[in-house]
């Protein structure tokens, strides 16, 4: 063996060796060691002021207010070290927290001021600002009003419940072990103080400024004046944006009573000038019937409103029609407002809205101001319809205007909502709930269509209908039997848990696939129910002990087929007669037909005389719709309009909605409707009294 092979380390290796060792674990153990950082209060009053002016961005690009809110155990601890954020308009809630004594342990911060200046409750509010018509205290919820609560508006400034403010700078002592009492710092070490300025500006200084005497006198160099505009500017404006817009030519958006309309105006100065907007609103009905703008006060309907327009470096991210006007090269400005329609507005009023965009101080040519904007009143009412939404992969319910307009998505997310049926009152929907996709697993539920008192009246299960009386005591729903197509049992309930409850079969035979036709009908008086089963309509008498009796059937059409009837509906014209019966003939094809409720026979043909068929297709030649499949009809509240699902068959595939005008003359509707209809993937669709 050779024992040379196997020499050991020599001393100058082991001391190289250990000298590393030394030096990474004592790296190792620098980088675990708590930072300066860590109980700085500069480190930590950055950090603060970086949250309070990502707080005032969002309040100018969302067009609403945002908070920075300090909690105080309900008021009684003045001392923070966490932070939330508050924001929204009508009911603002909560999006966000963070809290710092992870990182800085020691440190605390509340607003606050201190011995030595003179400190005012709360700063003056800058000129041309919208803060002077808004109710911090009302805005805030009640659980959060204890707090201490920084409020940026989309102008950019701020307010506040009257906190501690210096030379209008309200004032945030950041300390190491703080004490605060009465909004007064009484104890605390190595404090900065972060200052936000009523038009949101924010800054730190490091330490506590000393008093100054009354003798005391600091040399200051005179403020640059501003610089004042010589001649006229030339400012150059985009077209307005408008939120909800619509497709019609005799006006740039339609509204209804209580809905928000937005506009968005963009503008530059070739100078690079900070420009301002003021908005301004004409009403209806001589000025009496005015909107309100998205500063409430709740007293003063305001006019006009000023605003301080946001800064945006890449217009090229936004799609902005520039008009005549050349885009611009650098950045520009943007304005972005709420209007709110005055809830006594009338179908038929017309509103103006307008935009006047200059600088501060001076005057100013505007090239290619945009046009007043116009907003008619849609026809009356709404409409709750049953839509397939394909981003979403579901079915959900939207309420809309009968011109398509204003559309609001009321389903959660994760769920589908299908089958909606309201009461005459307008103020319950009925409807069926389940998971995305699986129609074996629905829930019958109500909820109030101001949102929510929603409670489950039957399921889950495979329920294929439903529907609501127009008194809102009755609720009928469908339940399938999944092995037997076409073959379920109908359920006539009272809404009071307690109350009387009806079943039946209720079949088409195994050729009828959408059972979801099912739907029931009510008389105007609430006694009966009527509801279809196979090629015959059945009535139930609510209040006679649920005696049920067959009122109408079709025997055979001109093929010598039977025909199927459909979703029975109930309404009275609107130029009086007696109450009608609506609803859907066949099962492949259909057309839609009615008849008096008092000539009801007990039984009939295609052809009979005493049923009104409705010639939907416009070309002649006795009821049909041509290609399209038009079922499931719904009558508006005063009887004057028809609107119904309507599917292509030539494509197999669903189109939108027709809305079908009742002439008056004829006593009937009108057999060539002037091609008013609603795009969309519509299932079903009921009229909102």
């Amino acid at each position: 063996m050779d024992w040379r092979a196997r020499r050991g380390f020599s001393l100058i290796e082991v001391t190289v060796v250990l000298g590393l060792v030394v030096l990474v674990a004592g790296i190792t153990l620098m980088s675990l060691k708590p930072g300066k950082d860590k109980t700085s209060s500069l480190a930590l009053a950055t950090a603060l002021a970086d949250e309070f002016r990502s707080a005032r961005q969002l309040a100018i690009s969302n067009g609403h207010p945002v908070a920075v809110c300090f909690p105080t155990n309900g008021g009684t601890q003045e001392v923070a070290d966490s932070i939330y954020r508050l924001e929204g308009w009508n009911v603002p809630r909560v999006t966000w927290s963070k809290g710092f004594r992870g990182d800085y342990p020691e440190l605390g911060f509340g607003a606050a001021k201190w011995s030595g200046p003179t400190f005012t409750d709360g700063a003056p509010l800058p000129p041309l600002t919208k803060a002077a018509a808004f109710n911090i205290n009302t805005w805030v919820p009640s659980a959060h009003r204890n707090d201490t609560v920084y409020c940026f508006t989309p102008d950019g400034g701020v307010i506040t419940d009257n906190l501690p403010a210096l030379n209008g700078n309200y004032t945030v002592v950041v300390a190491k072990n703080p004490a605060i009492a009465g909004r007064t710092i009484s104890a605390g070490a190595d404090a900065t103080v972060v200052q936000i300025s009523a038009n949101g500006a924010v800054s730190y200084t490091k330490g506590i400024a000393p008093k100054l005497s009354a003798s005391s006198s600091v040399a200051r160099s005179n403020p640059k004046a501003r610089e004042q505009l010589s001649g006229s500017a030339t400012i150059r404006l985009s077209a307005i944006n408008i939120r909800p817009s619509v497709n019609d030519a005799t006006a740039d958006a339609f509204c209804t009573p209580g809905q928000q309309v937005t506009f968005e105006l963009f503008a530059y100065d070739p100078e690079g000038r900070e420009l301002f907007t003021q908005w301004t609103q004409t009403g209806a009905a001589g000025g009496t019937r005015l909107g309100t703008f998205t500063f409430p006060n709740g007293t003063t309907v305001l006019t006009s409103e000023t605003e301080r327009m946001e800064y945006i470096p890449n217009p090229q991210d936004y799609s902005i029609d520039w008009g005549s006007a050349a885009a611009p090269t650098d950045g520009c400005f943007r304005s972005r407002w709420t209007w709110t329609v005055p809830l006594n507005s009338q179908v038929g009023d017309i509103y103006q809205v307008e935009a006047d965009v200059q600088d501060a101080t001076g005057n100013a040519t505007i090239e290619n101001r945009p046009d007043p904007i116009r907003l008619p009143a849609p026809p009356a009412g709404r409409l709750l319809v049953e839509m397939f939404n394909p981003l979403l992969n579901r079915v959900e319910m939207v309420r809309m205007n009968p011109n398509g307009s204003g559309k609001q998505i009321l389903t959660p997310m994760g769920l589908e909502e299908q089958m909606p049926s309201v009461d005459g009152s307008g103020t319950k929907v009925a409807f069926l709930q389940g998971p995305i996709g699986n129609i074996n697993n629905r829930t019958v539920k109500i909820r109030s269509l101001t949102g929510g008192g929603e409670f489950t009246v039957a399921g889950p299960g495979r329920f294929t209908s439903v529907s609501l009386s127009p008194d809102g005591a009755w609720i009928s729903y469908r339940l399938d039997n999944a092995s037997a197509p076409g073959q379920g049992t109908i359920t006539i309930r009272s809404v009071d848990p307690s109350g009387p409850v009806f079943t039946d079969a209720q079949n088409w035979g195994g050729s009828v696939q959408d059972v979801e036709k099912c739907r029931t009908g009510w008389s105007s008086d609430g006694r009966y129910a009527y509801w279809g089963n196979d090629a015959s309509i059945m009535r139930t008498d609510l209040l006679g002990g649920f005696a049920t009796s067959t009122v109408f059937s079709y025997t055979t059409n001109a093929l010598g087929l039977p025909e199927r009837l459909f979703a029975p509906s109930c309404f009275t014209p609107t130029t009086g007669g007696p109450e009608r019966l609506l609803f859907t003939i066949g099962n492949y094809n259909p057309v839609i037909g009615h008849v008096a409720i008092s000539s009801l026979p007990t039984s009939g043909s295609f052809n009979d005389g005493t049923i009104t068929l409705i010639d939907l297709n416009g070309g002649g030649g006795g009821a049909g719709s041509g290609s399209f499949n038009d079922n499931l009809p719904s009558v508006s509240a005063d009887g004057r309009s028809v609107v119904l699902p309507r599917r292509d068959l030539a494509t197999d595939g669903p189109e939108g909605a027709l809305i079908v005008d009742w002439n008056d003359g004829l006593q009937n509707f009108v057999s060539n409707p002037p091609g008013k209809t609603i795009q969309g993937d519509i299932r079903s669709i009921v009229w909102i009294p």
